[in-house]
């Protein structure tokens, strides 16, 4: 048989089959309900570590607990439990990917669609805090942050930044990405959108002696949680109430500066 028989006689090339990034050839995520506990513990843990290290340098004079600094100290605390527990998740149980794993991503109408659930969130907002005076409450606030920065136009602008757009964008991994996620996929979207909203409202408590006024502010905060929930189960990615939380925190910070007041 001469070299040309051999070439008539081989097979045509065929196509190599490439797989998609998101195929479902890949791993089945193992994260799930345990690493919302997890993600929370891994919070408390650190942010009571940070708080007495801060506490036992205040006792010698280095350091003001209601200084803006603590305030941001712990503030990172938080975002390196939630959110870093959510990474961690996604990279050694999931697909390795916040988009994968979590849908958190943007699309560019996310701007429109964030908008519009900020005024549905502020209307919520107002509507609580208007039955609340109207009954004799006075609602408390979680603005001290913002107050006491703002004898310092530095601590403002990094303060503005911590609460604008930081926190907005770790809370969403964690408790619309990894919570609502979670809880979607062991139970179904109803489920998600209450669950997520609920540990929303509770994880925001701090200590007060007002106590009628805290529970209107726990409905309030609750009240975006479950706007930013629903953006959530509508769209099918975090995109939005990403969107939606900046525009929150951003005007409430802006109206606390500006004397006004804001949750």
């Amino acid at each position: 048989m001469t070299e040309s028989d051999l070439t008539l006689t081989e097979p045509p090339n065929r196509p190599v089959p490439v797989l998609e990034p998101d195929a479902p050839t890949r791993r089945v995520p193992r994260w799930g309900c345990g690493d919302i506990v997890y993600g929370i513990l891994a919070m408390l843990g650190l942010s009571t570590a940070v708080g007495v290290a801060v506490a036992l340098v205040a006792d010698r004079g280095a350091v003001d607990l209601d200084s803006p600094g603590f305030t941001v100290i712990g503030a990172v605390a938080v975002w390196i439990g939630l959110g870093g527990w959510a990474l961690l998740a996604s990279r050694r149980k999931g697909y390795g990917t916040l988009r994968s794993d979590y849908h958190y991503y943007f699309e560019w109408y996310d701007l429109l669609i964030g908008l519009a659930g900020a005024i549905a969130a502020f209307g919520l907002q107002i509507a609580i805090g208007a039955v609340a005076m109207n009954s004799g409450i006075e609602p408390d606030t979680n603005t001290a942050p913002i107050v006491e920065a703002k004898g310092s136009p530095g601590w403002v602008v990094v303060v503005a930044i911590v609460v604008g757009v930081g926190a907005p964008f770790v809370e969403e991994l964690f408790f619309r990405g990894l919570t609502y996620g979670a809880l979607e996929r062991r139970f179904d979207r109803w489920v998600a959108l209450g669950g997520s909203t609920a540990i929303f409202g509770v994880m925001h408590l701090q200590p007060t002696a007002n106590l009628p006024g805290l529970v209107v502010l726990i409905l309030q905060i609750t009240s975006i949680g479950l706007v930013l929930g629903f953006l959530r189960m509508m769209t099918n990615r975090c995109g939005a109430s990403i969107v939606t939380h900046m525009i929150v925190n951003t005007v409430a910070t802006v109206l606390v500066l500006a004397g006004v007041g804001g949750v």
